[in-house]
């Protein structure tokens, strides 16, 4: 479903649907683009992580030249919560929310992360998308179930990309974020390994797989790249913590 741009600074899905469009950004910069100083090294497209704003305007219109030229970017003010909101035009002022579904030409829904798993959604006709940042407290909420309610087409009619987010072999999390998941379905035990001292690895695309599968998505492919671990690729929050974030977007041609 997906290839890396020839000079690794975008991840281009390649959706069975000819009328979605959706890539996702690594830190590498476009060629011949100036980019982003330390701490922010690189291909910044985040506001809210204290980097140049005059500089990661100009990030963001290098992404929206991958776009068609009729679209135009929504983003949203993550808050790591359970808010899903539907995007019918595009606004200057960022919804609270950390899911988006539009069926609108011309609306592109952008998700951002550095270490948290975006997912992007599309039904198999190419009328209606979706963009989920899904981080554990996320998760937790039912973003991924909130945001299938919200969408007019059926589970069992949706193509889903998870893309790269921190492994479970880097996510290291307490008893507490563990017991939430586990009261919530007992079968996401499967998630977590034990490490030491009160302390599990958690599997953040197992999470959001089960969940998908639960409410009756098949379709479903992912990226497992390792945000954490490739330093080179990607931005990582829990490497770095003062750090650039990645985009990952869809829309309808």
């Amino acid at each position: 479903m997906q290839k890396t741009n020839t000079n690794s600074a975008l991840i281009s899905i390649d959706w069975p649907i000819p009328q979605v469009l959706a890539f996702s950004t690594t830190r590498q910069t476009p060629d011949n683009i100036h980019s982003s100083t330390p701490p922010f090294n690189d291909f910044n497209i985040a506001l809210h992580v204290d980097d140049d704003p005059e500089q990661v305007a100009d990030n963001r219109k290098v992404v929206a030249q991958f776009l068609p030229a009729h679209c135009a970017i929504q983003w949203l003010d993550q808050v790591h919560g359970g808010r899903v909101e539907v995007i019918k035009t595009v606004s200057p002022i960022p919804p609270h929310a950390d899911a988006a579904i539009t069926r609108e030409k011309g609306v592109a829904l952008a998700i951002m992360t550095a270490d948290c798993l975006p997912i992007l959604i599309a039904d198999k006709q190419g009328k209606e998308v979706a963009a989920i940042h899904a981080g554990w407290r996320p998760l937790s909420q039912y973003i991924i179930t909130n945001t299938l309610a919200q969408m007019k087409a059926s589970p069992d009619s949706l193509s889903v990309w998870l893309g790269p987010c921190i492994s479970k072999a880097s996510f290291e999390v307490g008893k507490d974020v563990k017991d939430i998941f586990v009261n919530q379905n007992k079968a996401l035990e499967q998630a977590f390994s034990d490490k030491a001292s009160g302390k599990y690895l958690a599997d953040l695309q197992a999470i959001a797989k089960h969940q998908l599968i639960e409410a009756g998505v098949n379709d479903i492919k992912c990226d497992t790249s390792c945000t954490l671990l490739e330093p080179q690729r990607f931005f990582s929050y829990r490497r770095d913590r003062q750090t650039g974030r990645m985009v990952s977007i869809i829309c309808i041609r």
